[in-house]
């Protein structure tokens, strides 16, 4: 049920964002969306990337400020979940805990494994995306938000720390509109 919160949420977000937009000029062509959401997803994707230092070789990932972390965690998250509800890749039906659950991680897996991953997997994205093949598509946007969901475990953070932060954004959002 609170994944399917955070799904409205960020649908509300969505169509404030553009409703704004619209006042000045055209809304986007689907194809300029879909370009602009998988840079957006990939970018933010890299500055968590940057900010866990976990590309520097030879040093271990060193700790990163926990509030930093879920704020470019939750950034990433924003994006997916946008690029969800855009093409209707419905993960709402499962509970977080069968997210959880599903998420299976390989003994050798590390936080730069996942990473590289997802970058693929949204490149893989992509071209579902522009090829208009649905059945690929969510599959690829399954194994995206799971890959999240790990890489979000191997970080430290929790669903309630990304739910709450989320839910405070949309709370913050809403008082001040």
């Amino acid at each position: 049920m609170r994944l399917k919160y955070l799904f409205k949420i960020q649908n509300i977000i969505d169509n404030e964002i553009r409703r704004t937009c619209q006042q000045d000029g055209p809304l986007l062509d689907r194809q300029h969306l879909i370009k602009t959401q998988i840079l957006a997803l990939e970018v933010k994707t890299g500055e968590l990337a940057n900010l866990t230092k976990c590309y520097k070789y030879p040093r271990e990932m060193r700790e990163v400020d926990k509030r930093k972390l879920i704020i470019r965690y939750v950034e990433c998250f924003k994006f997916l979940i946008s690029i969800g509800n855009d093409n209707h890749y419905n993960v709402i039906n499962f509970s977080v805990k069968e997210l959880i659950d599903s998420v299976t991680k390989e003994p050798q897996e590390t936080i730069v494994d996942i990473f590289l991953s997802l970058f693929d997997n949204i490149a893989n994205l992509k071209r579902d995306l522009f090829t208009e093949n649905y059945i690929s598509g969510i599959n690829v946007y399954m194994t995206i938000f799971k890959e999240l969901v790990l890489l979000g475990q191997l970080l430290g953070l929790t669903f309630e720390d990304v739910f709450d932060y989320y839910d405070k954004l949309y709370r913050d959002m809403v008082q001040t509109s």
